[in-house]
């Protein structure tokens, strides 16, 4: 048999097992997600998985010297319409869903503090926010009219302190 038709099932097979075992919530799958992060597969897909089942949005915000708090845009965006934002441009929902990682949040941060802390800006440390909201179930979304809880739930991230 052909090696590299060797590595390619292989390959098949590794995917496979990591996707079932991220689905199947299976405890013996720490070998293949240590596996998973030496080559470039993460076992965190959705192909096969049950849709997320809320609505999240991570905010950075900048705390400044005068005690005021901004929140910040992505570096290099202009303000963006309702339209936009919300229907048309994916690069906040993009970076969003590659911030992960607590640790690639404070290097994130680390980032905003360079980037929004020239000039007439003095930005003391960036704030970081996840808030969440609860998809409800058919009956329920059907009853209220809506697809989502009214309450938003809001969890601290952490609070990066600029280098000056």
């Amino acid at each position: 048999m052909n090696p590299s038709r060797v590595g390619a099932h292989l390959l098949i097979l590794l995917v496979l097992w990591g996707q079932l075992s991220f689905s199947l919530h299976l405890e013996n799958s720490a070998f293949f997600d240590a596996l998973g992060t030496r080559i470039p597969l993460y076992f965190d897909w959705s192909l096969f998985t049950p849709t997320v089942k809320h609505q999240w949005r991570v905010r950075y915000y900048a705390l400044e010297s005068d005690g005021s708090e901004v929140l910040l845009p992505l570096p290099n965006q202009s303000e963006r319409s309702f339209l936009e934002r919300h229907f048309l441009d994916f690069s906040e929902t993009m970076l969003q869903s590659n911030l992960f990682s607590f640790s690639a949040h404070e290097v994130y941060a680390k980032q905003l503090c360079r980037v929004f802390g020239q000039g007439e800006r003095n930005i003391l440390a960036i704030r970081v926010t996840s808030s969440r909201r609860r998809m409800l179930e058919p009956e329920q979304a059907r009853a209220r009219e809506t697809f989502f809880e009214p309450e938003t739930h809001v969890r601290e991230i952490g609070t990066y302190q600029c280098e000056s």
